[in-house]
């Protein structure tokens, strides 16, 4: 996942263009924002047609022979300039970290446990509660047309506001959408647009928020460092979470995504508080 996903584009992406690299992550995210809706039917199909082996080697040769050379075309072959005020890390030495970096990891990761928990489990979170099958696949369906729409809203009215407001509507709407999927199962529609608004706007501030807060020169090294933990938590959450559905039921798997997602906007207040102390 660490060489596939948004974070070393991004890296790449705010390396080479700096503070205008905010729009551009916006409008990728918004590109990839159906990927899931998209890959679920295509998955089936290439499984129905070449097994499951099959389409694994498919997927491969996409990412081989089409990503990975739209990308050499697509990205600069070496780093832009930057202004002469900010001096370039030498080779070797590590981007500093700023207080309360580890509070912002934190974030990142109980975020990433949050999305990698609810594409696992959301079908069974929805069928627990007597949502039929069906239906319970057409609401999964609202979480990529609500991520798209939260960030085409960024990209059209957020671009001026700090990341760190988005940080917190992202945690909250969250956090908000998991509460109502637990107690008002009836407004399983709402809090499903509510997650997937939020979980949205926090691909985006996963990749603008720590190039406000350390600026182009340091932001690959950052951004790396700030990846790992979200990418082992992630890697670890479709195993957890069958654990705890096999020992205590969806139920109370249901609360601990709850409680994580608490957790999670107490968290990014943490960090909004120490972004205004730090003032940046």
């Amino acid at each position: 996942m660490a060489g596939a996903l948004y974070d070393p584009l991004f890296a790449a992406i705010g390396q080479a263009y700096g503070a205008s690299a905010r729009s551009a992550m916006t409008q990728i995210a918004i590109a990839s924002g159906f990927a899931i809706t998209l890959c679920w039917p295509a998955s089936t199909f290439l499984v129905a047609h070449i097994g499951w082996r099959g389409t694994c080697l498919a997927y491969a040769a996409l990412a081989a022979f089409v990503v990975a050379p739209i990308f050499a075309l697509a990205l600069p072959a070496g780093r832009a300039a930057v202004p002469t005020r900010v001096a370039l890390p030498k080779p070797g030495v590590k981007a500093p970290r700023l207080p309360g970096e580890g509070i912002l990891a934190m974030t990142l990761t109980t975020a990433a446990i949050l999305m990698a928990a609810v594409a696992v489990e959301l079908l069974l979170l929805l069928q627990s509660h007597g949502i039929p099958t069906a239906s319970a696949v057409a609401l999964s369906a609202l979480i990529g047309p609500s991520q798209v729409g939260a960030r085409v809203l960024e990209l059209a009215f957020g671009q001026r506001a700090h990341p760190i407001h988005l940080l917190l509507i992202s945690a909250g709407s969250v956090a908000l959408g998991l509460i109502l999927l637990v107690l008002a199962p009836s407004l399983a529609w709402l809090a499903i647009l509510l997650y997937g608004a939020g979980n949205g706007m926090r691909t985006v501030v996963r990749g603008t928020l720590p190039l406000a807060l350390y600026g182009q020169a340091e932001y690959a090294a950052v951004i790396g460092r700030l990846a790992r933990p979200p990418l082992l938590g992630q890697a670890a959450t479709p195993l957890a979470c069958g654990y705890a559905m096999e020992w205590f039921g969806i139920d109370v798997l249901a609360g601990i995504l709850v409680a994580v997602a608490v957790l999670n906007l107490g968290l990014s207040l943490a960090v909004a508080r120490q972004v205004a102390r730090q003032g940046r």
